[in-house]
């Protein structure tokens, strides 16, 4: 089995090694903000470690993930969950709120100057236009990386959240 010409478990390990943190991080940012508090069991090392060394068919089979886990789980925890393939997914409400402001604020475009003036932006390239209709996910970031500037390189130790 390969995935982008790579075998199952060359991805799963690229993407445990590469993108882990960022994906617990996110996570939590995720669950804080719906008052939710996620917790990860299975990150135990002696655990991973295991899982990387199963055959793959363990871990994936016919078609449905975790198959182990799920295996291991079955009897215990009801059918309807333990097999279960749907995921329930939730958004984070940060991204909506910076989208419906109703004035830009001036944070924002002292940051998007100062990203622009440090190279950070490719003013012919992007827009502050172009960047109102990027995906959440990159609008997330492009935003953060404006107000950010702001912050760093004008010496925002007296920055304070309510001037967002």
């Amino acid at each position: 089995m390969t995935m982008d010409g790579h075998s199952l478990s060359q991805s799963l390990e690229h993407t445990h090694r590469t993108c882990l943190t960022n994906l617990l991080q996110y996570g939590d940012a995720i669950s804080m903000s719906v008052n939710l508090e996620a917790r990860c069991p299975f990150l135990d090392y002696r655990l991973v470690d295991f899982c990387f060394h199963l055959p793959i068919n363990e871990i994936y089979k016919d078609g449905v993930s975790k198959w182990i886990l799920r295996e291991a789980a079955s009897g215990s925890v009801p059918d309807q969950i333990c097999w279960s393939r749907r995921k329930d997914g939730f958004t984070n409400p940060t991204i909506a709120t910076l989208r419906t402001l109703k004035d830009r604020p001036e944070a924002m475009q002292r940051g998007w100057d100062i990203a622009v003036e440090q190279g950070i932006f490719n003013k012919r390239a992007e827009t502050r236009d172009m960047i109102d209709r990027l995906p959440d996910n990159s609008y997330y970031r492009a935003v953060s990386v404006m107000l950010w500037a702001d912050v760093f390189y004008r010496g925002g130790s007296s920055y304070k959240p309510s001037q967002i």
